[in-house]
């Protein structure tokens, strides 16, 4: 914040570059994903039924690291 402090112009335009850089990184990441999906759909497809218990495992494995301090 101290880089923020009187300099308006050198503010906004770091918060400009950064939200720039944080939707290319978002838009790269979720084309990559999509792409390879579709490049292993058919192999995926056979382990489509585990998706549900492998996020929840993750969603809980994440959750008690949270309330230990983990994370």
């Amino acid at each position: 914040m101290g880089f923020c402090t009187g300099a308006t112009d050198r503010c906004l335009s770091l918060m400009l570059v950064y939200a720039l850089a944080v939707i290319a990184a978002l838009v790269t990441l979720t084309l990559l994903l999509v792409a390879g999906f579709e490049r292993y759909e058919d192999r995926l497809g056979r382990y489509a039924t585990y998706f549900p218990v492998l996020s929840g495992v993750v969603l809980i494995l994440m959750g008690l690291g949270f309330v230990l301090g983990v994370i």
